[in-house]
């Protein structure tokens, strides 16, 4: 029997549950689809995998059946504290006494799903539900007023800072950092999963990225691809440097590699890098883009 179940489909997020609930690591069911990819989830004694798609569904029925782990979870639900994500295609099964952990924009606005998806899955804003106890963000945004009065502030940083370093090493080999990777970076730019999430075409996203990689011409650019890319970068971009790795980018400097510039379209990883240049591209240069995920205006902060 679990006393912890997290219900996550990201890397990012499940780099803060943890950091954050690291007592609870080993005593966590972990239930994840093809957002953890499976160099990582496979490092994860107890785990439950899920299929993508149409598929997951029947996947998902399936294992409530006969995965006596799963069973016993949903049995006993009184005895479990539910974390992770309340939108997911298999998250209705566990949405009691359930603590939302940060997934990026999507926390912090209101989402406006058709029918049929918006039977499953009615909450406007994650963690607006009746179920959900806490909302866990780390603030990069104003919060909507539906989920306010649930709202818990954190900091990866300086929870990442209290951990011993044993178990930070733990969390780098399990999502397989390399800092070696990263040397001589003048400039990381951080890629997105733009045709993986049906946005554009693979070839629009390549020539957007090609395109932002020329704006940079006088810089040795690192890559960083997205963990639920499937773009080889490394034989398209001639020239760059690839980060190889499927973690998420908050490990770099959650690990203290000083990077001078970061840049990304709209990326909210980029808020986890401090005391550097942090370039938004937007999406106004790029029409096609610009159509299906909204305006995101150019800036540049330091």
């Amino acid at each position: 029997m679990f006393n912890n179940v997290l219900v996550v489909d990201s890397s990012y997020s499940l780099l803060i549950y943890l950091t954050i609930f690291n007592e609870k690591k080993d005593s966590t069911l972990y239930i994840v689809s093809d957002g953890i990819c499976s160099e990582v989830r496979n490092n994860f004694k107890e785990v439950i995998y899920l299929q993508k798609g149409v598929r997951g569904f029947i996947d998902l029925l399936i294992k409530c059946v006969l995965n006596t782990k799963l069973r016993g979870v949903l049995l006993n639900r009184s005895r479990c504290r539910f974390y992770g994500h309340d939108h997911l295609f298999f998250s209705p099964p566990f949405i009691s006494r359930f603590t939302i952990i940060e997934d990026g924009l999507s926390n912090y606005c209101c989402s406006n799903r058709k029918f049929p998806v918006s039977m499953l899955l009615p909450n406007k804003v994650p963690g607006d539900g009746n179920n959900i106890e806490r909302v866990l963000l780390s603030g990069i945004k104003d919060v909507p007023t539906e989920i306010s009065n649930k709202v818990e502030y954190f900091s990866l940083k300086k929870s990442w800072d209290m951990l011993s370093v044993t178990y930070r090493d733990s969390i780098n080999s399990l999502f397989s950092f390399d800092e070696t990777e990263l040397e001589f970076c003048d400039a990381l730019l951080l890629t997105q999963p733009l045709s993986e999430d049906g946005f554009i075409l693979e070839s629009e996203k390549i020539e957007i990225y090609q395109d932002i990689i020329n704006q940079f011409g006088n810089m040795k650019v690192v890559i960083k691809p997205h963990p639920r890319e499937k773009t080889n970068y490394t034989e398209i971009m001639t020239g760059c440097v690839v980060v190889d790795g499927k973690y998420p980018a908050e490990l770099i400097c959650l690990n203290s590699k000083k990077i001078n510039t970061v840049i990304t379209i709209f990326s909210t990883s980029i808020y986890s890098f401090s005391e550097c240049r942090k370039v938004f591209i937007g999406t106004e240069r790029y029409p096609s883009l610009m159509n299906k995920v909204g305006t995101y205006s150019s800036c540049e902060l330091i």
